[in-house]
């Protein structure tokens, strides 16, 4: 009767540990070694489809992960971020990792490949200088407060030039002391400029403009691939 028991006990336990055992763990690392086993057989494809797999499970990724994934897009002949990616494994394993070799080695045939006018993203910008305001960053208008004439009407006065003092039955007249008897004062918004600068909506202000331009690069062909250990 005890024998049972213990029997049962083993077998409760065992079901147990298998329920906490996360499946997608173990899938993701099945998906891992087809990786690199279709790495070792230049089988770029299937390495790939393996990766995106091991990917889509959101399960923490092995370091190598980074390198492996590497050798495809250098493959694919994305130099740039295949380069990031082997960046990326060097930061995570340092010298102590298992392709540090195969790494500086992707690093340096991608650093020949990268067209470094605009980094293999098929386009770069240049910068000219705006046609509207020739690279000021403004543009200079008429004062539409005065109409150019770099002054305005005397609110004061109404432009008379005169100010009257008194009471009903009677009073003074005196020179209006806001325009000192002119019957204009100077025009606040220009200063007496007759213009007034404004901010180039062309350029935003900056004086210049950049251009996007395709990039006319040629790559090179791809070096043969690094042999995975």
């Amino acid at each position: 009767m005890k024998s049972i028991f213990l029997f049962v006990l083993i077998l409760f336990s065992t079901d147990i540990f298998s329920q906490t055992t996360p499946a997608g763990d173990s899938l993701m690392r099945n998906h891992m070694v087809q990786v690199k086993a279709a790495l070792a057989r230049q089988d770029y494809k299937s390495a790939n489809e393996f990766l995106r797999k091991a990917l889509a499970l959101k399960k923490p990724l092995p370091d190598d992960a980074a390198y492996y994934n590497g050798a495809i897009l250098f493959q694919q002949k994305k130099y740039a971020p295949a380069k990031s990616s082997f960046q990326k494994y060097l930061s995570l394993t340092g010298k102590s990792g298992m392709y540090y070799k195969e790494s500086i080695e992707y690093i340096q045939k991608a650093d020949l490949q990268i067209c470094h006018k605009c980094g293999d993203s098929g386009f770069y910008e240049l910068s000219d200088t705006c046609t509207d305001c020739h690279g000021g960053g403004k543009l200079k208008i008429s004062c539409k407060s005065c109409n150019a004439k770099g002054k305005v009407l005397c609110k004061t006065c109404s432009g008379s030039g005169v100010a009257r003092y008194g009471g009903s039955f009677g009073g003074t007249y005196q020179s209006c002391p806001a325009c000192k008897g002119k019957g204009y004062i100077v025009c606040q918004s220009c200063l007496g400029k007759k213009d007034q600068d404004i901010f180039c909506e062309k350029c935003a202000g900056k004086g210049f403009l950049k251009t996007r331009v395709s990039c006319d690069h040629i790559s090179s062909s791809s070096s043969d691939p690094v042999k995975l250990k």
